[in-house]
């Protein structure tokens, strides 16, 4: 399984890395999110049927609750602490970019569906196994994706009245 584990950390690194910062808004914490997961992947090998799906599954929990502890952070640090020390998600990693920056809006769910959908390019079963929801889920987050998205990029004059 060693060999096997090593194959899935090289064909799968970059990809899992790229759905950690996705979903927990934090670039310089994703490695560590991966890294942390592979070592589970490790301990617990013989109980994973599916470690490629096992994997991108871990990562979005793992991303997820490191996006909500960085909000309660924040959210302390606005009520009382010192508000400049608050990282701002849209900040450093999307400062230039509009669609990132709307992208950050979305919440840690809607983010992971995004990137399952149009990075991994995986069908809705997929995506819904990932994620630990149903099908159905996975069609209106991305719907509701969709529109905030939207929304979002149509205040900020990307969108034109043809697209």
């Amino acid at each position: 399984m060693s060999g096997d584990v090593e194959s899935l950390y090289s064909s799968e690194w970059p990809d899992l890395v790229r759905l950690a910062v996705v979903v927990s808004g934090d670039f310089n914490g994703a490695s560590e999110i991966v890294q942390d997961v592979f070592v589970d992947l490790v301990r617990d090998r013989a109980k994973i049927r599916n470690p490629r799906g096992w994997l991108r599954t871990a990562v979005v929990h793992r991303a997820r609750s490191k996006a909500r502890r960085r909000v309660s952070a924040e959210n302390y640090l606005r009520r009382y602490g010192d508000v400049e020390a608050v990282g701002d998600f849209s900040g450093s990693v999307v400062e230039k970019d509009r669609v990132r920056i709307a992208l950050a809006n979305l919440g840690p769910e809607q983010r992971a569906t995004v990137f399952f959908r149009y990075y991994l390019d995986l069908p809705d079963a997929e995506i819904a196994e990932a994620l630990g929801c149903a099908v159905g889920t996975v069609k209106s987050r991305l719907s509701r994706a969709h529109a905030q998205l939207r929304q979002f990029l149509d205040e900020e004059g990307e969108f034109s009245d043809e697209s």
